[in-house]
């Protein structure tokens, strides 16, 4: 498998830079085991699934994790994406800027907060927060929502209710699980009412999953770009199914993983070769 295999023509234009009203009015594409194609909706889903059948949504949340701020002295501007807290003020981050970022270099947010770079590892800084500082109230006071770099513009009031799940729960992502911003609680309560199980795990979307793919080489490429989304996710499945079809809503699939949930037990297990994998009961 080859990174040109995926190579394809998308106009930007045809990038949609605002949600649909409707979430469910989203386009969906099916695929039936003859290979026959059919355009429908999200909202069409409860007609296309059986009753017993599983979803299992990610209910993570995404948090305003994205600063503006500028460097301590010249007063050159950077972009500060917080990956995930280490500590109350403590966290690794991923650092814009025009100029190379070394470890002692202090930034200013717009609130006056003072960070300082400790070391870095790879494409992440670790930073803390001096002064006494905590990264929750500097990313409540002064972050803002990480939008994906397609969306060519700066977030609005709208963006915090629709990049967000109608089940989010668990704050932490950097990125929004995809798939589920299609899924409106009227659609949830259809699924239901049809007989479909629903149950939840939390995975952290970081920023890894925006990242591109290097290597023009096959699956060693694929493998650490699934790798470095699931970081350091953690992954529960809430509902107890058997022998069950698992509709996975869940937009990319990690190495390897596997969730326990009463006597069920979910994992996730990677081809070599391929860069895709299957889900099975144990």
């Amino acid at each position: 498998m080859l990174l040109e295999n995926f190579e394809y023509d998308l106009p930007n234009e045809l990038i949609a830079q605002e949600p649909l009203y409707g979430r469910s009015d989203s386009r969906l594409l099916t695929v039936t085991r003859e290979g026959r194609l059919t355009d429908k909706h999200v909202r069409d889903l409860p007609g296309l699934l059986e009753p017993g059948d599983l979803l299992v949504f990610n209910d993570t949340r995404v948090f305003k994790a994205r600063l503006s701020a500028v460097k301590a002295g010249s007063g050159g501007r950077v972009e500060i994406v917080v990956e995930r807290l280490l500590g109350p003020s403590r966290c690794l981050a991923m650092i814009r800027s025009s100029n190379l970022v070394r470890a002692g270099s202090e930034f200013l947010t717009s609130s006056g907060y003072r960070l300082q770079v400790q070391s870095r590892t790879s494409d992440f800084y670790q930073l803390i927060a001096l002064e006494g500082a905590v990264f929750d109230k500097i990313l409540s006071a002064d972050g803002s929502l990480p939008l994906p770099p397609y969306i060519r513009r700066q977030p609005n009031s709208q963006d915090y209710d629709r990049y967000q799940t109608v089940f989010a729960a668990e704050s932490g992502a950097v990125a929004a699980p995809t798939a589920g911003l299609h899924f409106d609680g009227g659609l949830m309560d259809r699924l239901e009412t049809a007989g479909v199980n629903i149950g939840f795990l939390t995975l952290h979307v970081g920023s890894g999953t925006f990242q591109p793919v290097r290597s023009k080489g096959g699956s060693r490429s694929t493998r650490r770009w699934f790798e470095s989304l699931i970081g350091q996710g953690v992954m529960e499945v809430g509902w107890s199914v058997w022998e069950r079809p698992l509709c996975e809503r869940w937009r990319r699939p990690p190495k390897m993983v596997s969730c326990y949930r009463l006597k069920v037990r979910l994992t996730y297990i990677f081809i070599p070769g391929t860069g895709f994998g299957q889900w099975t009961f144990c």
